[in-house]
């Protein structure tokens, strides 16, 4: 009886801070490599707090994706609520540069976006050098 109350008073506490976490986060999320790390705990506040829009919300990251990994951009840092607000628009008339716009650490993402070397087609994959 004594374990069930702690396990009580622990699934209160937890429930407050994922509450919390839901009003107060910036609802920033991280893309790496091309890929969503969609099982943070910040994403999953995300998409909790964004549940009725989720279909669009998921375009725009799709898309932001595509974008990224086209590119081999490492690492961008992603805003959530711009990302929510461009869901809302038409999404099928959505610019590059309105998607890419979502993206906090543009300063680093930028010069990777306007290196022509750097898109890959689609469908490769880059081959490591080796110098023997």
């Amino acid at each position: 009886a004594e374990d069930d109350e702690v396990l009580a008073g622990n699934l209160g506490k937890i429930r407050n801070y994922l509450e919390l976490l839901d009003t107060y986060s910036l609802h920033h999320f991280l893309i790496w490599k091309g890929k969503t790390l969609d099982t943070t705990p910040e994403f999953e506040s995300y998409q909790r707090k964004y549940q009725p829009g989720w279909p669009g919300i998921r375009a725009v990251i799709d898309r932001l994706e595509q974008i990224l990994s086209r590119y081999a951009v490492p690492l961008a840092i992603v805003d959530g609520g711009a990302v929510a607000s461009l869901a809302s628009c038409a999404l099928d008339s959505l610019a590059t540069a309105d998607v890419v716009a979502c993206i906090e650490n543009i300063d680093q993402v930028r010069p990777l976006l306007a290196m022509p070397g750097q898109a890959k087609p689609e469908g490769t994959k880059r081959q490591k050098r080796r110098w023997g």
